[in-house]
């Protein structure tokens, strides 16, 4: 792995892009990281990217990948921003505390599952994902004057 990588992107929502940018999100990956970590990575990008694109009302949507040392290993940190309007933004509050309350982050992840079968458009199951399967912290902030959120994922990527 290189000391430090990152990748930016500013982009228009559209689904012709997904496929563009996880084969480009594929290849940094590829050149960055070593083999077992690259899978968890495209994931991360995929739900986080994924959300934006569900969840925005708008305007373009900005993708960052950082990937570098800390004390005790290597960080890949992966964040999005976009535009959000009231309900999204307080159902997407709501979805992060009980993220961050969860103690089985595997049974969380399966309730997610559930009410996103049965309200297939608001936010949860990804995120879930996240924490369960590539152990991620997720943490989140939002700009209200600007109505804009930002997501970003952080998980260890030790060699």
């Amino acid at each position: 792995m290189k000391p430090s990588s990152s990748l930016s992107l500013e982009l228009d929502p559209s689904l012709p892009l997904v496929a563009a940018i996880a084969q480009l999100t594929k290849e940094f990956y590829e050149e960055t990281l070593e083999p077992k970590h690259v899978h968890r990575l495209r994931l991360i990008t995929h739900e986080l990217l994924e959300n934006a694109f569900a969840h925005g009302v708008g305007g373009s949507i900005r993708l960052s990948i950082e990937i570098g040392p800390e004390a005790d290993g290597s960080i890949a940190r992966v964040a999005t921003w976009n535009r959000v309007d009231s309900r999204r933004a307080q159902l997407l509050r709501e979805t992060l505390a009980k993220l961050q309350a969860a103690s089985d982050l595997l049974m969380h992840y399966q309730g997610a599952l559930r009410t996103a079968a049965e309200h297939p458009h608001g936010p949860g199951a990804g995120l879930a994902r996240l924490r369960a399967e590539c152990d991620a912290t997720i943490s989140s902030h939002f700009d209200e004057e600007a109505a804009i959120v930002t997501i970003v994922a952080e998980t260890r990527v030790l060699p």
